[in-house]
């Protein structure tokens, strides 16, 4: 059986090894760079979309932090109305009390409402003085302070 196609060489007792067609090798390393761009275009596209994804989320926290901050401003403006608004009637409520003050301590107001309520002057003759240095009644707070002495004393005599 002659085989034509095949060249193989044969040298003394060894023979060399055949040589393969490079078609096959070709195929081979045509698959891997294909499969390395598909694995680089793979990455790239998922780099692309963690970046998207990140600016998205990014974007997102800078939004409620905006919102957020701006919440507070308000509560902070509506208070401080509330408290400006208060302190405006309280000085509407002291300039009526003023205005009050001063016109019912007029001598001749108070002298029309004593007359009214017959009232009289009275006489330095009837005036009762009364003496604030003077003791008039005894407070209890001596009896305590004792009994804290003591309390205090009846441990201190316990312990030493």
């Amino acid at each position: 059986m002659i085989v034509t196609d095949k060249n193989y060489i044969n040298n003394g007792n060894t023979a060399l090894a055949p040589e393969r067609k490079s078609s096959e090798d070709k195929r081979y390393k045509v698959k891997q760079e294909e499969n390395e761009k598909l694995r680089k275009l793979r990455q790239s596209k998922l780099r692309s979309q963690a970046k998207v994804m990140i600016g998205i989320a990014l974007t997102f926290t800078i939004g409620f932090t905006v919102v957020y901050r701006y919440s507070s401003i308000y509560n902070m403006e509506k208070n401080l109305s509330a408290a400006t608004m208060e302190n405006d009637n309280m000085n509407k409520n002291n300039e009526n009390l003023k205005l009050q003050l001063m016109k019912n301590s007029q001598i001749q107001i108070i002298e029309d409402k004593a007359s009214k309520l017959n009232m009289v002057k009275s006489d330095k003759n009837q005036a009762a003085y009364v003496d604030y240095n003077r003791q008039t009644l005894k407070s209890n707070n001596t009896v305590d302070s004792k009994k804290q002495k003591s309390i205090f004393q009846q441990i201190k005599d316990k312990l030493f």
